[in-house]
């Protein structure tokens, strides 16, 4: 059985398979037909073919369906197929086809249409059936009455849309029955008046200024559209020149027309308010509707602004409207702006209320999440699009529409109300043809409360034309004020919204170009920030004002360490250097301070007590940043400067060996000097190397640093929380509007990421890296050691660093088993001590005595200066440079011993002798104030060498200046990120700058240890 359902089931497969492989070979050709049949055939929609029409049939004037002939009537007809019947006797077929009637004498048979002949028009209608649908067996002339006319189909009257049924004596005036407004009338008064038809209404008009209505005053009236962008161009608006004096007289108070009157507004709305034409004979459209504010007494809502039967469209007291306090709600960062808009038709028929949500009046087609997050409250929403020129001009998809916009508030009692929000229109002249709404002045606004979006209507000259010129609203931004008064209030009201609008044009000869303009939609926010400013700016100028104290600290110590006892003009230049560090790192840490609490604070508001900083807020911001690092930059130049001036000079100890062999190619006395040349010169290459190395070796590293700023800004989306909306999001959802970053933010995080990792780097470097992997300025204070030489560093004059690299072996240049049983007799304590004095202390800052310092400088110049040497040949200067080396050498090796000197030393007959000094541990004052205390008068006794950790030799190196070198590249990442606001672009400069002022230091410094230590550049790898 199973067997059996298996080969049924196998079949039907094979059947379907089958079924479905001739069906997708199967190719149907369908054959053209053309939709032009031949008389007495149709072209069939569904069949794609003509077909025959049926019996006493024709084909349609479409040629999609067949008709009855002539003589016949309809008696079926279901969409499709018909049924035709011939009309007995002398009966004709009705117009509707579906019935046969007689015709009289008065209307016979017409032999063209097979119908009857029309009754005499426009007075009379041809009427086939009654009142209650039943068809009359003879067609019916029926006399239309006064007022009325024939209808287009003939078959009945309807009232003159041309006519207005005017009262009192001008009504009585009228021709009947016609629907003619043409010639002239006369009332009962004996006063005679021209009749004129606007916008489908037939007007009694005079040129008189004291008329009795319904008469309406047209002349002066002005009916064309300027151009924003040059308001002497000028189009003949069809729409003004068919409505404008139909709206203006119909809006009167004589009749009330309530449509009128809004189309009157849209009008003045139309020529954006201008008011030019005041008081000049010209009647433009604003000028009709103040005629009428002026005379009405009647107010609504107790507004002296909104007069009864007419719209509002001023606000008469701009400065205590915007600073007034009738917005109750109160907004918390979950809240969304509740704007409603009334729209009105170009033709002033009221659409109704619309929120503002769906883009109502944004022109950027976005996404409906992205706009309507421009009303979710103390979000900074802004969003530019470009717009196809040929759509402006379509007017069915951007239709001339009109927006009086309220904001929905409840007050105390819990009741619903709406609130009137201003319009400022920039593109609005006054009488004077000035713009007072581009001004700061609010007591000049002239505030409105109607706009539109696009007219592609108004510079349309003839029916069926395309406009002139379109206009349309190429930035609106709707501004809101906090009604805090400080930054420590929680109201969370706000003071009432204004709607700026800005209008652009655009010229027909753009049409069918692709050209394309652009337009801007925004919503700012605004908040007292005074207490926040002023606060910031006395913690600056306190602040500074300590720098300057700190500047001038530090040049009193820099004068100390050089030793000078009068004022000298560098001086001056080494404060401006302190200056600028101390006020860079001033602006910094305000500033730094003021973006935490600023960035921490709004974004955990509930109730919103202030919003972000504005533009011009945050230029005061950027101002600081970019002084701030164009300070540090100068700081940064100063200590590359100085750092590569230094005074450096390595102390050999190793013992020369006399070698007799040049005895004949110098002379005796010579040799003690030359036959010092056996001493290896590398242990001293070797030392200025190792030195070169560490010129820009640092206690963190820049690349890892903007590599983990990136990591975290970038590809953690931290840099998103930087955006300017009140809540913290750090993902991106795609549909989702997110309001652009602030700078203040930007710079916070940047700077917490920053102070994070260098800090987390400064730290590893201090307690686990040179501890138990690498230390390199020690290992180096060893290497001098093991070298058997000493460093010896003056800056500035008076004062400077050693490092005690003598051995405590007596030598160095030896084999590597000697060397291995150097390194165990130190293991086992079996000698002496690495430091100075046969102590652990190898390093050592020095201030040097006046004697010394003197002496020293004649033996460095004569050092510096051997390879100038006027009248000697290369060899001979070889010899000098020698000889001169190691009477510096000899100098200090007894300077540090603290051995007499003697004339061979430098010092000179009758030389004031060098005194030694004195090893002492530096104050702990001293430490933190970073001079020296005691005055140059403590130094007539001696020098002092101040015994410390290892590393403060740092202080020339990059190595000391960290702190310095970690906020310059902080300032130059937030300067880059000012002009570029991209993190992976502000990384990679950062990075290049950086690796300039690397190379630039280790050049320079390089380019003065070879002069300094007589080591060629060639051997400084």
């Amino acid at each position: 059985m199973a067997t059996k359902y298996s080969v049924i089931i196998f079949i039907c497969l094979v059947n379907m398979l089958e079924i479905q492989v001739n069906a997708q070979s199967t190719i149907v050709v369908v054959p053209y037909a053309n939709p032009s049949c031949a008389t007495g055939k149709y072209f069939d929609s569904t069949r794609l073919a003509c077909r025959d029409c049926g019996a006493n049939q024709t084909t349609s004037a479409d040629g999609l369906s067949c008709v009855c002939r002539s003589g016949f009537r309809i008696t079926s007809n279901y969409g499709g197929n018909i049924a035709c019947e011939i009309c007995s006797g002398s009966t004709v077929p009705s117009k509707d086809g579906w019935s046969c009637v007689t015709c009289p004498a008065s209307n016979p048979k017409d032999a063209t249409t097979g119908y009857c002949s029309a009754c005499p028009y426009p007075l009379n209608a041809t009427a086939e059936y009654q009142i209650n649908g039943v068809a009359y067996s003879t067609v019916t002339c029926v006399a239309c009455t006064s007022s009325t006319f024939v209808a287009p189909d003939g078959a009945h009257c309807i009232p003159c849309p041309n006519v207005l049924k005017m009262k009192s004596a001008i009504n009585s005036g009228l021709p009947t029955p016609t629907c003619d407004c043409t010639g002239t009338i006369t009332s009962s008064t004996g006063a005679t008046y021209t009749l004129q038809s606007n916008g489908g209404i037939c007007f009694a008009v005079t040129d008189s200024t004291d008329v009795t209505l319904p008469a309406v005053r047209t002349s002066g009236i002005q009916t064309t559209i300027s151009k924003v962008s040059s308001d002497s161009t000028t189009a003949n608006s069809i729409y003004l020149s068919t409505h404008l004096a139909a709206a203006y007289g119909m809006c009167a108070s004589y009749y009330s027309n309530r449509t009128a009157c809004q189309v009157l507004a849209n009008a003045c709305a139309l020529i954006l308010y201008r008011q030019t034409n005041i008081g000049t004979g010209n009647r433009d459209a604003c000028v009709l509707f103040n005629e009428y504010f002026s005379t009405r007494t009647e107010i609504i809502n107790s507004n002296s602004d909104w007069k009864a039967g007419l719209p509002w469209l001023y606000h008469s007291n701009p400065s205590s409207l915007l600073t007034s306090e009738g917005v109750t709600t109160q907004f918390t960062r979950l809240s969304t702006i509740a704007f409603q808009a009334a729209v009105y038709t170009q033709n002033g028929t009221f659409v109704g209320y619309k929120a503002l949500t769906e883009g109502l009046i944004q022109l950027c087609p976005n996404s409906r999440n992205e706009q309507n997050s421009a009303y979710a409250f103390g979000t900074r929403y802004t969003s530019s699009c470009s717009l196809l020129v040929d759509d402006l001009f379509d007017q069915a998809k951007y239709p001339l529409q009109f927006f009086d916009i309220y904001l929905k508030i409840t007050s105390d009692g819990g009741t619903e109300q709406l609130f009137p929000v201003p319009v400022k229109i920039s593109d609005l002249r006054s009488q004077s043809n000035n713009f007072p709404n581009q001004g700061s002045n609010t007591n000049d606004y002239i505030l409105t409360r109607r706009f539109f979006l696009v007219d592609n209507v108004g510079a349309v000259s003839t029916v069926g034309s395309r406009a002139s010129f379109v206009r349309y609203a190429s930035k609106i931004q709707i501004d809101i004020t906090l009604l805090s008064k400080d930054i420590y209030s929680t109201d969370g009201r706000i003071y009432p919204p204004v709607i700026t609008v800005e209008y652009s044009d655009v010229d027909s000869n753009l049409y069918g170009t692709s050209a394309t303009v652009s337009a801007t939609f925004n919503v700012a926010y605004f908040s007292d920030l005074t207490t926040f400013w002023e606060a910031l700016k006395i913690t600056m100028g306190v602040l500074c004002g300590v720098a300057a104290l700190y500047a001038i600290f530090r040049s009193i110590a820099y004068k100390s360490r050089s030793g000078g006892e009068n004022f000298e003009a560098t001086i001056i230049l080494h404060f401006i250097a302190f200056a600028c560090s101390a006020i860079a790192n001033v602006f910094l840490i305000v500033i730094y301070g003021a973006s935490v609490w600023y960035f921490s604070v709004y974004k955990n508001q509930n109730i919103f007590a202030f919003f972000i900083p504005t533009e011009a807020q945050e230029n005061n911001l950027i101002v600081y940043i970019a002084v701030a690092g164009a300070l540090k930059l100068i700081e940064v130049i100063y200590m590359i400067i100085t750092q590569s001036h230094i005074d450096i000079f390595m102390i050999d100890w190793e013992k020369p060996k006399a070698d007799s062999s040049q005895l004949g190619a110098i002379g005796r006395d010579e040799v003690k000097s030359a036959s010092r040349t056996e001493v290896t010169y590398w242990r001293t290459v070797l030392i200025a190397n190792e030195w070169n190395e560490i010129q820009t070796h640092r206690k963190t590293n820049r690349t890892f640093t903007l590599l983990v700023v990136l990591f975290f800004m970038s590809a953690l989306g931290f840099e998103n929380y930087a955006s300017g909306d009140p809540q913290l999001s750090r993902f991106v959802v795609t549909d989702e509007y997110r309001a652009s970053n602030v700078t203040i933010f930007r710079f916070c995080l940047a700077m917490s990421v920053f102070i994070g990792v260098g800090g987390i780097q400064w730290l590893w470097t201090l307690l686990i890296h040179e501890r138990f992997i690498e230390d390199k300025l020690r290992n180096f204070v060893d290497l001098c050691s093991i070298a058997n030489i000493s460093v010896f560093i003056r800056s500035p004059r008076s004062f400077g660093y050693y490092i005690h690299g003598e051995s405590p072996h007596g030598t160095a240049d030896v084999g590597v088993s000697q060397l291995h049983d150097q390194f165990e007799k130190e293991k086992q304590n079996d000698c002496g001590r690495r430091g100075l004095d046969n102590t652990d202390n190898q390093t050592f800052m020095m201030r040097l005595p006046p004697n010394f310092v003197s002496v020293f400088d004649n033996l460095y110049r004569n050092l510096l200066n051997t390879g100038s040497v006027a009248g000697t040949d290369a060899k001979t200067q070889q010899v000098h440079s020698i000889k001169k080396y190691h009477e510096m050498n000899n100098f200090l090796t007894r300077f540090i011993h603290k051995k007499p000197m003697e004339e061979s030393d430098g010092v000179g007959q009758g030389g004031k002798p060098i005194e030694g000094y004195g090893v002492q541990p530096r104050k702990c004052m001293e430490d933190v104030l970073g001079m020296e205390l005691g005055g140059n008068d403590t130094l007539r006794d001696g020098g002092i060498f101040y015994s410390e950790d290892g590393t403060s030799f740092g202080d020339v190196l990059f190595y000391g200046n960290e702190l310095s070198l970690m906020t310059f590249d902080l300032l130059v990442y937030s300067c880059v990120d000012l002009i570029f606001k991209s993190t992976p672009l502000n990384v990679i400069i950062t990075w290049l700058i950086g690796e300039l002022i690397d190379f630039l230091r280790s050049q320079l410094g390089e380019i003065n240890l070879s002069k300094k230590t007589m080591t060629n550049r060639q051997f400084l790898i």
